[in-house]
């Protein structure tokens, strides 16, 4: 784990694909705390071991991204 003052912010993804992905946008800190929010639910129980990609997309519009 990175520390605060020590941490670089990832580069914002081009703002000209950003109506290729399904939410039309960027994400933000919170889409990211609100997936966890999710997992960490009585609901989510049964999900063990599961790999989850929250990028809303980008990895399926930018050449060369690969999950």
């Amino acid at each position: 784990m990175a520390h605060a003052d020590t941490a670089r912010p990832c580069p914002a993804p081009p703002r000209s694909r950003t109506h290729q992905t399904r939410p039309g946008r960027v994400g933000s800190p919170d889409d990211v705390v609100n997936t966890g929010v999710v997992l960490a639910c009585d609901e989510a129980a049964y999900i063990h071991g599961a790999g989850l990609v929250v990028d809303g997309g980008w990895s399926t519009v930018l050449p060369g991204t690969t999950t």
